[in-house]
């Protein structure tokens, strides 16, 4: 592992420009918007939205479970107003991808 001087590491996980990898034996993949929309052209269906599901919450989980109801409240609406923004969706670990059979 190589430590970079900001104190992040390169990982397997990252080509030498920090673009994901897949492995393989891995559980997960990762995916780019535009690689998972060309997949899906491929089969007949109607697209109709992307989601980002979880947006920028992976890395407020501690603030996020520390809210108030009102204040939780507040957060919620303004998930819901960013997860279709596509100059967003990137910061979420989870996308997804709404379609319907043709």
């Amino acid at each position: 592992m190589e430590f970079l001087p900001i104190g992040l590491w390169i990982t397997n996980d990252f080509d030498k420009n920090f673009k994901m990898t897949r492995c393989p034996e891995g559980i997960f993949a990762p995916f780019y918007i535009e690689e998972f929309k060309n997949i899906m052209s491929k089969f007949d269906v109607e697209y109709l939205h992307n989601v980002a599901t979880d947006g920028i919450a992976s890395i407020m989980s501690d603030k996020i479970n520390n809210l108030s109801e009102e204040e939780y409240k507040v957060w919620v609406k303004y998930q819901l107003s960013v997860c279709e923004r596509i100059d967003l969706q990137g910061y979420s670990c989870h996308m997804l991808y709404i379609c319907k059979k043709n």
